[in-house]
């Protein structure tokens, strides 16, 4: 049986988080607590994103003229975009590189947030709300991804 592309990634990512030790032997390094921490952070912040907009739709609809009744479908868009990132997304995280992923995922995200921030039309701000969501997916990545770098004994808890 020939190993899958994920299983080859895993390896040549579990390569590259191992050193040597004094004594001639491979070990494996694992996340340093900061690392841990900024991978924390950085699921955090791209959750939220999903959910920043919920307290601030009413004065987006009065700054956007659009009614009450009509405003909740934001957030409706941003869910749509996050399930969009999961069927489509995510997968490439066993395809491509992780690291490469996140980045472009991660700046696209600030792409998406001030698109966000400087949408003047109805449309255009559901068009960033739904990349937004889309985006928001970086967290299902960066999982998998902290468990390639840390060592067996810190997988549970990373």
């Amino acid at each position: 049986l020939r190993p899958s592309k994920s299983d080859v990634n895993a390896e040549k990512t579990a390569d590259a988080v191992t050193a040597p030790a004094p004594d001639g032997r491979t070990t494996a390094r694992g996340l340093s607590r900061q690392q841990t921490f900024l991978f924390a952070i950085t699921c955090a912040m791209a959750v939220a994103n999903v959910y920043f907009a919920q307290p601030l739709l009413e004065s987006m609809g009065a700054s956007l003229s659009v009614s009450p009744d009509t405003i909740g479908v934001v957030v409706t868009a941003t869910q749509a975009g996050y399930a969009v990132g999961l069927l489509f997304i995510v997968p490439l995280g066993d395809l491509l590189n992780r690291k490469r992923l996140i980045l472009t995922q991660m700046l696209l995200s600030a792409v998406s947030l001030c698109a966000v921030g400087l949408a003047q039309s109805w449309g255009m701000l559901l068009g960033a709300m739904v990349l937004v969501g889309l985006m928001a997916v970086v967290v299902q990545v960066v999982v998998a991804y902290v468990a390639t770098l840390a060592s067996p004994e810190q997988r549970g808890e990373a």
